[in-house]
């Protein structure tokens, strides 16, 4: 892999129309540029027909996987995790929602690709079948959390359950539902017990949400990862795993999703750690999070953002899948509409992160809300003092601007 990154202090401009068009990548570069808008065009835009396979070979991710997926995410992954209520606008699961594990289900593929090219016989031999089934189990890890902090027992248990209960439900072979399943339950069992884990599936649901850990921490320390302590001995692993972790904390920050100023240790001992990868600053924002929560498909949503951002990335996604992953959305049955975007907007929304409160005005033509937008910023380009200014799109032909209330106090 390619070294990707670098140190990077500057705050992104959230403040960025819809029409902005996305970041350039050049060919073959791995380094992901500077966030510069939320992704909205990933939500709102459908995909070009030439993505369609001309293949009649089955596809693992049909349009019946994404939409299975789709399907438990409304269900499980857009209700809060308890009985507090949701104010609209807010997302439900901040921390533990559709774009965390919709991320940790692309980590699936991605992670073995990585351990088959690292010549681990047990991904090289994994049945292909058996991916979409990981897949929906890293989709459902926290499906039965009710709250944050540290995993309980009893929330993994509930998880497991979900998870059990869809795939038997879907037509998975019984032993390998209940593998599965057992495999939520013990995926921390080394953490918590001491004990190692036993098999492929546990190894790849921790590391998949291991991986997920970046968005959380100010050190990630890539010691946690089974890849390192099973390859640890190769001198090409540490600089593999290394650019594989950088790589993922790149794209969380692109997502508005890192919580922390981050970097990347190699923790030797509770006295001694080496830094492998300096310190990016946070990119947090609850309104950057929108199109990721509540995409039309949001695990075809994070597909299609690591082919435009990441290509070693996709690549390894690609790989361990055996194909293309991606599909037109047109093939796709659930209709979806976003409970906490749809409704109408409250006249006032207070963002959190920025800690600025923005008045909203809403029922307006995307078009019309870029152009409100671009007056904002050729304003602000000509020297005048304008409060800041946000586009959300809601669908392809309504949109609501939110403008930044400079003498209104936060909630």
């Amino acid at each position: 892999m390619n070294s990707v990154g670098s140190k990077d202090t500057g705050s992104p401009d959230l403040s960025a129309a819809r029409s902005t068009p996305p970041p350039v990548v050049s060919e073959g570069s791995h380094v992901l540029p500077e966030p510069k808008t939320p992704l909205h065009h990933f939500s709102v835009s459908p995909v070009e027909p030439s993505v369609r396979l001309s293949s009649t070979v089955p596809k693992l991710l049909d349009a019946n996987f994404y939409d299975d997926c789709q399907s438990l995410v409304e269900r499980h992954l857009h209700t809060p995790q308890n009985t507090t209520p949701v104010s609209c606008g807010e997302i439900p699961r901040p921390l533990h929602g559709a774009q965390h594990l919709t991320r940790s289900a692309c980590w699936i593929p991605v992670l073995i690709a990585w351990r088959q090219e690292a010549g681990d016989p047990e991904a090289i031999q994994l049945p292909k079948e058996h991916i979409p089934w990981l897949m929906k189990a890293a989709l459902l890890h926290d499906s039965g959390r009710e709250g944050e902090g540290k995993d309980l027992p009893a929330w993994e248990a509930k998880s497991a359950q979900h998870l059990e209960n869809h795939l038997l439900a879907s037509g998975c072979p019984s032993e390998l539902a209940s593998q599965l399943s057992e495999a939520v339950v013990n995926k921390n069992r080394t953490e918590d017990s001491g004990k190692a884990r036993t098999n492929l599936f546990e190894k790849l649901l921790h590391d998949a949400d291991c991986l997920e850990i970046i968005r959380c921490r100010k050190e990630f320390d890539i010691g946690y990862l089974d890849i390192y302590q099973e390859f640890k001995r190769d001198s090409r692993t540490l600089d593999n795993i290394v650019q594989l972790a950088d790589q993922v904390r790149l794209l969380i920050r692109h997502q508005y999703d890192l919580g922390f100023n981050s970097s990347i240790i190699l923790a030797h001992s509770n006295d001694s750690k080496k830094e492998l990868k300096p310190e990016v600053s946070k990119c947090k924002d609850t309104l950057g999070k929108y199109p990721f929560e509540y995409a039309d498909n949001a695990l075809l949503c994070q597909v299609l953002c690591l082919k435009e951002l990441c290509p070693e990335l996709y690549r390894l996604l690609t790989k361990g899948l055996g194909e293309a992953p991606e599909i037109a959305l047109g093939e796709l049955k659930v209709q979806y509409y976003p409970k906490a975007i749809k409704a109408p907007l409250p006249n006032q929304i207070h963002d959190p992160q920025s800690n600025k409160t923005f008045s909203v005005t809403g029922g307006i033509s995307p078009e019309a809300g870029a152009h409100r937008l671009l007056m904002n910023q050729l304003a602000r380009a000509m020297g005048f003092e304008t409060p800041d200014c946000k586009l959300y799109v809601h669908d392809r032909y309504e949109c609501s601007v939110l403008e930044e209330s400079l003498t209104s106090s936060p909630p």
